[in-house]
Order: C-alpha cells, then structure tokens, then sequence
C-alpha cells in the first residue's frame, strides 16, 4: 500500500506531462539520473545527518550500467546487472563517515519476489561547498 502511495504523485506527473503533449518517461538507449545537490563540510563534523533525494522509477527489462558519481568523477559500481521490467524505489544518499563521505544509491522494486540492492563509493572532499552528487542507470539495450 505505500507503495501505491508513493508511485501516485509519478504517476500524475507523467499524466501532466501527457497532456501538455511532452513526453514524461525516457526512452529505453537513455541514461537516467538521480541526483542532488547540497553544502558539504570537506570534514564532516560530528554529528553529520545524511542527505538523501529518492523516487519512485518504472524500468523496463535489460541489462544496465549502474553507478554513482561526484561532480565530474563517476564510478560505475555494478556493470551489466539485470533489472526485470517493473516499479522501483530508488534512492541516493551523502552519508558522513569519519573524514568522507559514502555516496550510497539503492533500488528497492515493488516486486516481493525481488531484493533490493545497493552500492555506493567513498569521496574525500577538497573543499567544504555546494556538491553535487548522484547515481545512474545507463541501459545497454
């Protein structure tokens, strides 16, 4: 059931898009990006909350790249996985962990028959300021 409820607003998003005659869904050859953008402290002071940005996401079946990234680095954590055609939950966080900074993403599908999985990547900062960070799903079909 919170499923349903968080797939809902999505959903009447791509019927807004519809009916404003633009397309709301990415075709299967593009790359797709989750990502947000904050301040970071280059040293994570104690008691750092995570920052974290989610969605829901409807993919279709194939094999696809999938990674996180910092800015202008990228690190593809789980190339050629298998994703079959459905609902996902997918969600990116900035974890603080001592001096970095663990850039964590995870795909959650409605599927009960399905587990959920994850990566993420260590970042040390060069300097505190507004980063961007995310991760992606790159088909291969």
């Amino acid at each position: 059931m919170a499923r349903i409820a968080r797939r809902l607003p999505t959903l009447l998003a791509l019927l807004g898009a519809v009916v404003l005659g633009t397309s709301g869904t990415a075709s299967a050859a593009e790359t797709v990006h989750q990502e947000r953008t904050a301040y970071l402290a280059q040293m994570p002071p104690p008691g750092s909350v995570s920052i974290c940005e989610s969605r829901d996401i409807f993919l279709a079946a194939g094999h696809y790249d999938w990674g996180v990234y910092l800015e202008d680095r990228s690190d593809t954590n789980r190339p050629d996985m298998y994703l079959g055609e459905g609902w996902y939950h997918w969600e990116i966080c900035m974890v603080p962990d001592g001096d970095q900074y663990l850039n964590n993403s995870l795909l959650d599908p409605d599927n009960p028959d399905w587990d959920e999985v994850e990566i993420g990547t260590r970042y040390t900062l060069g300097a505190s300021g507004d980063h961007t960070w995310g991760s992606f799903l790159d088909p291969k079909f």
